[in-house]
């Protein structure tokens, strides 16, 4: 499902793919190193841990940042950590394939019970999927059997368009030349240096992470690339992964293998000085990539375009279902939005690119001189060295100047002015070309569904929302989500376009709280397809609005806006009617010329889950989101107050709260002083029948390695040197070298049902469990033989314990033994309790101490 979505996420042109490797080079030399060993040899935690001297936990969360890092769109929250470490080592292990089906099912509802985490481990899943095409060791078999499967699942659906597209590579590398230079010589150095010791041991060859290109080599070639060489032209084969990721509600993935022909697809400097220019040879621009649908235009006639499709004087462009990327003049990209006409293609005699552009929106990229100019119906652009958008409109063009030179006039070349950066000019018919008056983004709201980035500024979802001064009409209700299909837009935009607000029988009504102002109000509906413009009805605060030129409508949505609207008693009514089947998707508000205006702030908890169960003195770490400035937050639970911070990240830890259940909100006001209020998150705390602690005794002046080097020593008759009692089952660590140390106590279970024990230690250490609390039916469940790095539980396979029964409330004598020859030192238990939950190192709450 999602055809149009696959596509967008594998073209080149697309910011995710395209972008990857330039975004791989930015990392510094390790993290390069560990991307590659995980994707190009499949080296899973706890072989990468024991190469690089830490825990799987460390490595798992190198690898989130890294991943969180190249994502095109992650905002710094996107970047932020889990709290739950457990939670990080297990969205890893899940993108392995290494969790069992009831693993899965745990991770899968607790990342739906918080939609922030979903959509973080959205772009986790979206950025390994790119990564294992970049890679990845599939070959064309593997390509012809999911290309067979993906034919059979096209052919149950209604769509008529085909899933298997050929897409080309993009025909120039992607980023500068230097910072492909350097990415290619660390790579080079890494190949030409010594295997580390667990990549030889496993036997596995170093990977080549590619940063020339979204390419990978056929089968044939794979030698070829990894001694650096290219593949021949005759037996190179492109492949485009892609594909949509969830687990459990999430979606499912997709991935798209195509093949091409090279001959349609040649390397071509972006500098002029070193190559000859397509306008010597009469090809004034080349197309890059393109979609179904694309044609190139001619007075003698249309015919499809294709990539590589060569444009020469008088041919014009029509894209109007998808996407397309020309470059023109080895120095100019031009990337057509959907819908978007080009009616010629010219050279002016300075050579300078001409364009006359009819429909749509072009974003003009130009690296040397000559440009380009854009001629419309209203005026004229030119660009010279600099980057910017234009876009034509029924009764005028605008032009968006990103950087660098852009000059615009009207047709007759009257009113000539240079645009400033950052701004946009309008130019209408019969008028000089004027500065629009910025509007600077106020809010966002995805109706109905989860945060998305739009435009780099971050929506909110629709929890987020009701926090911040929105409430529905009591006619108004959420449509089931349904996974929409159209033309021209990113997959923020469709992730958006996938849920709305409906009316039952009647308009569709919400109201927000603003501060008083002007606004521009913008609405995005979905399912359009047999919405009659004529009939919509939209009033705001009980006056209506005209919506004779507001309505863009594309084939199966439409935005209608900017409306400039005005509120002067603190909130914006809306009623929109004659939508049909259609629904309200999005609503966006900005403030023209200003960003004064303060709506107020968006709050939600984002940890822990919803519906969450602790024990008695466990430590619940309390978080709070808040979208838009706040002097503090505070979590409440009915008339008392749980905890306050002052600054982000807002977090509180509670400690010692009773056994019972509990219903959390989080509260702040925004800097006008207005309330916001985030929806309830519920937890229970459950009675812990352990005292919180667990006693550890430690003899030194003992050498070796091996639990026998101490076994029968005097020493051990006598009163140990050190005790302590800890709070959770771990030891101190780094406190010496030659000793042996022992733990003593009790572990009592909460529930009854089936646990697992692992043991973690430096050096040798084994753990002992009796059947009661009695210790001389102790015997041994788990072993370390050599010893590993603290929190490494699955290091060697005799760590973990097979399963064994406990009953609720009981209490079982447990025994932790390790030696400690020289370097680093620690000893710690963990298990996983029948309902899933994994408790490593075992928390003070189902613990006691032995008392000698």
């Amino acid at each position: 499902d999602g055809n149009e979505r696959v596509q967008a996420l594998a073209t080149p042109s697309n910011d995710g793919a395209a972008l990857l490797n330039q975004r791989y080079a930015t990392l510094d030399e390790p993290t390069q190193e560990l991307i590659s060993w995980r994707y190009g040899e499949n080296i899973q935690l706890s072989q990468l841990a024991n190469e690089r001297g830490t825990s799987e936990q460390q490595i798992a969360e190198q690898l989130f940042q890294a991943r969180a890092r190249m994502h095109w769109r992650a905002t710094d929250n996107d970047r932020r950590l889990p709290e739950d470490p457990h939670l990080i080592v297990a969205i890893d292990q899940h993108l392995a394939g290494l969790l069992s089906p009831t693993e899965r099912q745990t991770l899968g509802v607790n990342l739906m019970k918080d939609l922030g985490r979903a959509a973080s481990y959205t772009r986790q899943a979206r950025i390994d999927l790119m990564l294992h095409a970049v890679f990845g060791t599939y070959g064309s078999d593997q390509a012809k059997k999911l290309a067979t499967i993906l034919a059979k699942i096209e052919h149950k659906r209604r769509n008529e368009s085909s899933l298997l597209q050929v897409v080309a590579p993009p025909r120039t590398p992607i980023g500068s030349g230097t910072e492909l230079r350097m990415a290619n010589e660390r790579v080079t150095a890494r190949q030409n240096a010594p295997a580390s010791p667990a990549i030889a041991a496993s036997g596995a060859t170093r990977p080549q992470p590619r940063v020339s290109g979204n390419r990978r080599p056929a089968d044939g070639d794979a030698n070829s690339m990894r001694h650096g060489r290219a593949p021949s032209a005759s037996t190179r084969t492109v492949m485009i992964i892609a594909g949509l990721m969830a687990v459990l509600g999430l979606g499912g993935i997709m991935v798209v293998w195509s093949s091409s022909s090279p001959a349609t697809s040649t390397n071509t400097s972006t500098s002029t000085s070193t190559s000859t220019r397509p306008t010597e040879l009469g090809t004034l621009a080349t197309v890059v990539m393109t979609g179904s649908g694309a044609q190139v235009t001619h007075s003698d006639g249309n015919v499809p375009a294709t990539n590589g499709s060569r444009l020469t004087a008088g041919h014009g462009f029509d894209s109007p279902r998808s996407e397309t990327t020309i470059e023109m003049a080895g120095n100019t990209r031009l990337e057509l939005m959907a819908g978007t006409q080009v009616k010629t293609f010219d050279a002016l005699p300075d050579d300078t690119g001409q364009i006359t552009l009819t429909r749509g929106v072009i974003h003009i990229h130009v690296t040397t001189l000559p440009g380009v100019e854009v001629r419309t119906a209203h005026g004229r652009a030119t660009f010279g060295i600099g980057r910017g958008t234009i876009s034509v409109e029924s009764d005028r063009t605008v032009v968006h100047a990103l950087g660098g030179s852009v000059t615009v006039a009207t047709v007759d070349r009257g009113g000539a002015m240079q645009v400033p950066t950052d701004q946009r000019v309008e130019i209408a018919a019969g008028a000089s070309p004027r500065v629009l008056k910025p509007a600077s983004f106020v809010r966002g709201i995805n109706l109905g569904g989860t945060p998305v980035t739009i435009d780099r500024n971050r929506w909110l979802s629709h929890r987020e929302a009701l926090s911040a001064g929105l409430s529905l009409g009591a006619s108004t209700s959420i449509a089931p989500p349904s996974m929409f299909t159209g033309s021209g837009l990113d997959f923020d935009r469709k992730s958006m376009l996938d849920t709305g607000l409906i009316g039952a029988g009647g308009p569709v009504q919400f109201t927000q709280l603003v501060s008083d102002g002007v606004y521009e109000l913008t609405l995005w509906l979905a399912n359009t397809g047999n919405m009659e413009a004529s009939r919509l009805i939209m009033t705001v605060n009980d006056q209506p609005v005209a919506l004779d030129r507001a309505l863009l409508k594309r084939d199966n949505w439409a935005q209608l806006g900017p409306l400039p609207l005005h509120s002067s008693k603190g909130r914006i009514e809306l009623s929109l009617a004659g939508l049909g089947s259609a629904r309200v998707a999005g609503v966006a508000f900005n403030a023209p010329g200003s960003d004064a205006l303060v709506l107020p702030i968006a709050l939600s908890i984002t940890s822990p889950v919803d519906a969450a169960s602790f024990f008695v003195r466990e430590t619940i770490n309390l978080r709070a989101e808040a979208v838009g400035k706040v002097h503090a937050v505070q979590f409440w639970h009915g008339e008392q107050m749980l905890g306050e911070a002052k600054q982000e990240p807002y977090t509180v830890a509670l400690d010692n709260l009773a056994a019972g259940d509990y219903q959390v909100v989080a509260k702040g006001n925004n800097l006008n002083g207005d309330p916001s209020v985030s929806l309830p998150l519920s937890f229970t705390i459950l009675p812990g029948f352990g005292s919180g602690s667990i006693l550890f005794e430690r003899w030194t002046g003992l050498i070796g390695r091996k639990l026998s080097s101490a076994h029968g020593k005097e020493q051990l008759l006598k009163k140990p040197q050190y005790t302590d009692e800890a709070q959770e089952f771990s030891s101190k660590r780094n406190v010496g070298d030659n000793y042996y140390c022992r733990a003593r106590g009790y572990v009592h279970a909460p529930l009854t049902g089936e646990y697992r024990f692992w043991v973690a230690s430096d050096e040798e250490g084994e753990l002992l469990l009796s059947t009661s609390d009695d210790p001389t039916n102790a015997k041994r469940i788990a072993y370390c033989m050599n010893g590993v790095t603290q929190n490494m539980w699955t290091g060697e396979d005799t760590q973990q314990s097979k399963p064994i029964s406990l009953v609720a409330g009981q209490k079982y004598y447990i025994e932790l033994r390790f030696k400690e020859n020289d370097g680093t030192d620690h000893g710690m238990c963990g298990w996983k309790l029948p309902n899933g939950t994994l408790d490593r190192p075992i928390s003070g709450a189902h613990l006691s101490p032995f008392k000698p």
